[in-house]
């Protein structure tokens, strides 16, 4: 069951460590002149400078975390995380792998995840993002296998709201798994121009039949230090028998 926790933290991380309304290829925690056309030629600051046909902008940002997971009265277990972000324009890639120090989960140990995504704006407060991944083992394990999966999600954001939905379905290849899927609401406030917070509810299947879905309560907190270093924190409560019933998560990152 660590491996769902995981997942679900891994989109919120996701979703919170970059946000950029208006597609511009600049933050918006660094963007002075939100909502500039699509085809703008804008600066640093993310202001128009004119209008002409040019590359998309691109930037990267890289985080490290560590992390415990309380999964009942008589286990626990150290998490350990690297996350690279890469985006050019709508479109992004992530490379993102965990390991876990205790762990005898064969479905939860040493996986790497490689996935890449497109956003595009319905409305100048809307957008809907659409993703596809694959999950890669890197142990020896026999049962945990290639998985994959596609995911879609809109986000809503005015001034400093933000609110969205997210749906996963994973394509599972692990031993004794069926297929699953994610479901995840949250909604984000930005309480001053470095600190960031979110509270969100998952409900997602398990990959056992037979057992009950895992549900999670997630509050993040994320805070810009300067320009490019960051923090962030994680807390997860299980709100049901199959989720773990405490996890957490400590991250520092660097934005290019």
């Amino acid at each position: 069951m660590i491996r769902i926790s995981l997942l679900i933290s891994l989109f919120i991380i996701r979703l919170c460590a970059y946000s950029d309304s208006d597609l511009d290829g600049v933050s918006d925690y660094l963007d002075r002149c939100p909502n500039t056309p699509m085809l703008a030629l804008v600066n640093q600051h993310g202001c128009t400078v004119k209008k002409i046909k040019v590359k998309p902008v691109h930037h990267m940002n890289i985080n490290a975390g560590i992390g415990y997971d309380k999964v009942n009265s008589d286990l626990d277990d150290e998490v350990y995380t690297l996350d690279i972000n890469y985006n050019i324009g709508a479109f992004s890639a992530n490379l993102y792998t965990v390991d876990y120090l205790h762990s005898s989960n064969i479905y939860s140990r040493d996986d790497l995840y490689l996935s890449g995504y497109y956003q595009m704006a319905i409305t100048k407060d809307m957008a809907l993002r659409l993703g596809t991944g694959i999950v890669l083992p890197l142990n020896n394990d026999k049962g945990n296998e290639t998985d994959y999966f596609l995911s879609a999600q809109i986000i809503y954001q005015i001034d400093k709201l933000l609110l969205y939905a997210y749906y996963k379905y994973t394509f599972m290849h692990d031993l004794y798994s069926q297929d699953i899927d994610t479901k995840v609401i949250g909604a984000g406030y930005g309480f001053t121009k470095k600190f960031q917070g979110l509270l969100s509810y998952s409900n997602e299947k398990s990959i056992y039949a037979g057992y009950e879905n895992i549900e999670y309560l997630t509050a993040y907190g994320k805070y810009y230090l300067n320009d490019h270093w960051f923090g962030a924190l994680r807390l997860s409560k299980g709100l049901s028998d199959t989720a773990n019933d405490l996890s957490t998560m400590f991250y520092i990152g660097y934005y290019f």
